[in-house]
């Protein structure tokens, strides 16, 4: 199996592809990221440092996940506090320069779909099989199974029911070999969990 990461993407040399991964167009992997096989991303999308992405995941165009963060409490949200050197090779000397964590863990679990133009803050976790509306902003966690959508994003329902998600969790069918999972009915869950159970 390999990767699918055309001329125009840029990866990062500590992010990590468990192949087969699918990027199109011009995404943009940062330091420290993961993600994981049958997962297909679309043009434009970056992923920020310290973002992992789980298995058969589908994310949408233009998307930003794991967003940094800037200081709120303090005299400046500005990085001249915390990362000038970064920002301004020449006069990053300037200021006095503070710990911050900007780029916080963030994590996209398996099955998850991602519509285009969504922004996922950094240190979000978005629960296995959830679903994220077109043009979200992701500012807290969002449940296993969850559909959310809207600014900021909101639950809007649960692709199944609370026995049906126990059910999947339990089974991390993701975590199987391609070739078993390939002889489930994937249009059919109910078939799919008494095949995976049984």
């Amino acid at each position: 199996m390999k990767n699918y990461v055309p001329s125009k993407t840029t990866v990062a040399k500590n992010a990590t592809l468990e192949a087969p991964v699918r990027l199109c167009g011009a995404c943009d992997v940062r330091e420290h990221c993961e993600i994981r096989q049958f997962t297909f991303v679309n043009d434009g999308t970056t992923f920020f440092r310290n973002t992992t992405v789980g298995r058969y995941c589908s994310i949408g165009k233009s998307c930003e996940i794991g967003v940094p963060v800037h200081p709120v409490n303090w005299l400046t949200s500005s990085p001249v506090a915390f990362a000038a050197k970064r920002h301004f090779r020449n006069e990053g000397d300037i200021f006095p320069q503070s710990e911050f964590e900007q780029y916080k863990p963030t994590t996209i679990g398996a099955d998850v779909w991602i519509g285009s133009h969504c922004i996922i803050s950094g240190g979000v976790t978005i629960g296995h099989g959830a679903i994220v509306g077109a043009g979200a902003v992701v500012t807290k966690d969002v449940a296993p199974y969850a559909i959310v959508g809207g600014t900021p994003a909101k639950l809007l329902r649960y692709r199944f029911d609370d026995t049906t998600i126990k059910r999947l969790l339990k089974t991390q069918w993701w975590t199987l070999e391609p070739e078993e999972i390939a002889k489930l009915d994937l249009t059919d869950v109910a078939k799919a969990l008494d095949a995976l159970e049984g």
